[in-house]
């Protein structure tokens, strides 16, 4: 008992390996939780009205959905409400689905929906409606512009709209 051991070499080496193996271990385990990974990892939808033109007695509309994080946006579903004899355009031609709805008499509901939208990927839809059919209207705090964007959701959460 007197007498104190020293470690010998491969002691050591053994103690720092299994050391550095601990904390690399208990980090993964930090990061497995869904949490502490959403904070590094994830997808940032966001979606804005761009552009308004008038050429030819036609209105042309466009707005940019934008994935900012770096994650993907799977079941990515996009809500327009647009003038039912209004045109739509998607630019890129992605992979998408398009259904159609009745939202009252001059109007119809879009629904965008994309399964995988990819980080810093960007989307312009662009909605053409004959001015005849453009429609705005007022009410005491803002004007409602017609075509809108409404919700933007995906699997993990909803997206931001910026409002003009």
């Amino acid at each position: 008992m007197g007498k104190s051991e020293k470690m010998t070499k491969i002691e050591k080496l053994t103690l720092v390996i299994s050391s550095i193996a601990l904390i690399l271990t208990s980090i993964q385990l930090l990061f497995s939780i869904p949490f502490v990974s959403n904070l590094f990892y994830s997808a940032k939808i966001i979606g804005a009205r761009i552009d308004d033109k008038y050429s030819n007695r036609e209105y042309e509309t466009t707005f940019l959905i934008k994935n900012e994080g770096n994650k993907n946006a799977d079941n990515l579903m996009v809500n327009l409400t647009i003038p039912k004899e209004s045109k739509l355009t998607i630019v890129p031609n992605v992979l998408y689905e398009i259904e159609a709805h009745k939202n009252g008499e001059p109007l119809k509901d879009i629904i965008i929906k994309c399964p995988h939208f990819l980080p810093k990927e960007n989307i312009y839809i662009i909605v053409n409606t004959d001015s005849s059919n453009y429609y705005k209207f007022k009410n005491e705090n803002d004007t409602i512009r017609f075509p809108m964007l409404g919700i933007i959701k995906y699997d993990d959460g909803f997206g931001k709209t910026e409002r003009q």
